[in-house]
Parts: C-alpha cells; sequence; structure tokens
C-alpha cells in the first residue's frame, strides 16, 4: 500500500513546485524574479479549437443516439434490456468525452501582470527569515516532515 504521503503534492505551482520538492526550495521562495518568471512561464497555451470542436460533435452525436434509443423503445421496436444496455454504453462514452472537453479546456491561471511585485519581495523575504530561523532551532529541524502512516 502507498502512503498519502509518498506522493508529491499536487498545485498549479508548476516549476516552483517542482524546485520545492527536489530541495531547493529556499532558493526558489525567496527570489522573487525566480517566482515571477514560474508565474509567468506557466501561462497555457489556448485549446485546439478543432479538437474542441469534434468533442463536442462526438457529445452531440451520443445526445441524438439516446434521443433515437428512447423514440424507438416508445414505439414498442427495441426491447427493455437493449435499451438498458445502450444507456450503459452512452453512459460511459459520455464520461470519457465530457473528461477529455474538460481536458482541453485551458485551466486559468493568475495573470502575472496583476501580481504586486513589492508584496511578492517581502513575502520572499518572510519565507528566507522562516527557513532560516528553521534551520537555527534543533525543535524546529526536527519536525521538518511529518511522518504518515501507510
Amino acid at each position: 500500500m502507498v502512503s498519502r504521503c509518498a506522493r508529491p503534492p499536487r498545485s498549479s505551482a508548476g516549476g516552483l513546485q517542482a524546485g520545492v520538492v527536489r530541495g531547493s526550495g529556499a532558493a526558489v521562495l525567496t527570489d522573487p524574479s525566480v517566482v515571477l518568471h514560474e508565474l509567468r512561464r506557466q501561462h497555457q497555451p489556448e485549446a485546439d479549437p478543432a479538437e474542441l470542436q469534434h468533442v463536442e460533435r462526438l457529445l452531440a452525436s451520443l445526445m441524438d443516439r439516446e434521443r433515437r434509443l428512447v423514440k424507438l423503445f416508445s414505439f414498442g421496436e427495441v426491447d427493455e434490456e437493449v435499451v438498458r444496455e445502450q444507456m450503459a454504453e452512452i453512459c460511459r462514452e459520455r464520461g470519457m468525452l465530457e473528461e477529455r472537453l474538460r481536458s482541453l479546456r485551458p485551466v486559468p491561471t493568475p495573470r502575472h501582470d496583476t501580481i504586486d511585485e513589492d508584496l511578492l519581495a517581502r513575502a520572499c523575504r518572510a519565507v528566507e527569515r522562516w527557513l532560516s530561523r528553521r534551520s537555527r532551532s534543533p525543535s524546529l529541524r526536527r519536525a521538518r516532515r511529518p511522518r504518515c502512516r501507510a
């Protein structure tokens, strides 16, 4: 069994997170220029419009298929068991397509031009002071990483 603590934390911080996880957290989090650079680098490209349109067409096709199936059932043309099987398949396909659609749409990220650089510099200095105090205090060094049970 894998412990929850064995997995790296999930975050939209991208390069910032990677730097901290690799152990260079002090260098990353105490330098405002590195933080700003990573925030600017995170800007995600727009989703491919052709791919979005394709997935949306497939979803519309599934809805039409569902309507036709209900119509056939209401006319007595299709057995209930067939309807149940086909509806389960349609629901499964719809779930996969909706997940694909969510993955194609870009996740909004903070705009780097709205970041208060002075506030960021103060935050980086605060992190630097905290890390400095932590490295000097034996009790804080022992508390470096929480232990988790598997």
